[in-house]
């Protein structure tokens, strides 16, 4: 027994540790962000009172969009370790039912008949074998789940930082096409195209989910394009 709950003790360390580690990227994603805000801000030729103003607003809705996302992702991985939590709670509860059944079996057996003792001894045997075989089963499934639960989190780093270099490709377009670098703008767009079909991103499910709008973006911003200045023949894009 003491086993499960050395089990759920390392589960819930897990857990903690995956929150740790998804905090302190999201600390890390707003401190940059906050510094980019800054440096916009001191390039507007404004007072720094006026920037110290707008800087603590757009702090606070920073954290408060970092603490909701923890929020969040707190409730995913709580959700899957109160799934795991039942299932060896349940193992637990039967475990000791059934050894308490196999030990008074074992005693009525004593003392109903020493001859057979050894047979039904055996069988008795048998019976926790298999229990415990089912135990050991079960925490092999748990450490499935705990890789599952990794490979989620780094699938969703992943996206995340997919998501920023698709948007760094837009406004880069959309910076090209404001200063009429045509030929460099359809480049840009090439290289979109190609990033979406990144082999390393296929198989994450909201990366996938959002492939499709984004490649519709790229298609569509580059039919405009061409509906707009294309029948010139002064640009390719």
């Amino acid at each position: 027994m003491r086993g499960i709950d050395k089990e759920l003790q390392e589960l819930q360390d897990f857990i903690e540790q995956l929150i740790g580690e998804r905090e302190n990227v999201l600390r890390q994603e707003m401190n940059s962000a906050v510094e980019e805000e800054r440096r916009r801000q001191q390039q507007q030729n404004i007072s720094e009172s006026a920037i110290a103003e707008r800087m603590q607003i757009f702090y606070q809705e920073q954290i408060a969009a970092l603490n909701a996302e923890l929020v969040e992702y707190r409730k995913q991985i709580e959700a899957e370790r109160y799934s795991i939590r039942a299932r060896l709670q349940t193992l637990q509860e039967e475990y000791r039912k059934n050894f308490a059944e196999l030990q008074a079996e074992r005693a009525r057996i004593l003392e109903a008949s020493r001859i057979r003792e050894a047979d039904i001894y055996a069988e008795a045997a048998a019976r926790l074998g298999a229990l415990e075989s089912r135990y050991n089963t079960s925490r092999q499934s748990l450490t499935e789940v705990q890789e599952e639960l990794r490979r989620l989190a780094e699938d969703r780093e992943k996206a995340e930082l997919a998501e920023n270099q698709i948007a760094g490709f837009f406004g880069l377009v959309n910076k090209q096409i404001k200063e009429r670098q045509f030929a460099n703008a359809s480049k840009s767009l090439d290289s979109l195209k190609q990033f979406l079909e990144t082999p390393s991103l296929q198989h994450i499910r909201s990366f996938l989910h959002r492939k499709e709008i984004n490649r519709a973006a790229v298609n569509a911003l580059r039919q405009a394009y061409r509906r707009g200045v294309g029948q010139s023949g002064r640009s390719r894009f």
